[in-house]
């Protein structure tokens, strides 16, 4: 449980991370600390240490030689919106396989998953439907049983969860992208490989549009409250983990 709990933190730590330097309150060049990150937002320095590596490794921070800490390095607009073409490109070469191999067995994740993002919407719980958002494009992927399609795939994603992760959430936004998987899962069930491809194109569009949008906008506009409630999030964990340490030692 304990383990669980820091590998959330370090889930809301990346995030955070990720929010503060896309959308400009960490800037090229800027250095950040483990002490610094983990002061801020009041946990141990093992979920930061964590979460600034995936960083690393995914672009948006750089180590600095000779130096205690780490600098920030931003993705441009025009190479997240090539990560998004490509993304178009492999999703659509996966579509045209599944329409052709998915059974209605193999479909079932994918309606499970449609199921909880439909709860996450009506509950309010719209950052959480990020993670399912990815989860259902791997498991799409996966229709195809396609080694080197799904890595691939998960490559793109890697590198584009840094830069959609920035954008705040939106309701109106996220009941389209539920329609848009559910018309995907339908579209594959009929083998309609023709209309599934629209489908995929149509969304990613919206992606590309919602992200563009997000970058016109100042900080104050969303961000600064998105921020807040990763915060309140890692709060929530940082309780439950020392709740958790307190229990284990009365036992």
């Amino acid at each position: 449980l304990i383990d669980e709990m820091t590998h959330s933190l370090t889930e809301h730590v990346a995030q955070y991370l990720q929010v503060a330097i896309i959308n400009g309150l960490l800037r090229p060049g800027e250095l950040i600390t483990e002490p610094e990150i983990a002061e801020r937002l009041g946990v141990s320095r093992t979920p930061v240490r964590e979460a600034m590596a995936r960083l690393q490794a995914i672009g948006l921070i750089e180590r600095t030689p000779g130096k205690y800490g780490t600098r920030v390095r931003a993705m441009s607009s025009a190479e997240a919106v090539q990560i998004l073409q490509v993304r178009l490109i492999l999703e659509s070469a996966a579509l045209e396989i599944a329409c052709v191999t998915a059974s209605e067995e193999s479909l079932r994740p994918l309606r499970a998953l449609l199921e909880i993002e439909r709860q996450r919407i009506d509950a309010g719980e719209l950052l959480l439907l990020k993670e399912e958002g990815w989860r259902f494009h791997e498991k799409l992927i996966a229709l195809t049983g396609n080694k080197m399609l799904q890595e691939l795939a998960t490559q793109v994603n890697d590198r584009f969860s840094s830069q959609i992760v920035s954008v705040p959430p939106s309701r109106e936004r996220e009941e389209l992208s539920y329609q848009d998987h559910t018309e995907l899962v339908n579209a594959i069930a009929r083998r309609d490989a023709k209309r599934a491809k629209e489908i995929i194109k149509h969304h990613i569009q919206r992606v590309i549009g919602a992200f563009e949008d997000s970058r016109l906008q100042s900080v104050s506009e969303g961000t600064s409250e998105y921020l807040d409630d990763i915060v309140r999030q890692i709060q929530r964990k940082t309780q439950q983990k020392r709740r958790g340490h307190s229990g284990r030692q009365m036992v």
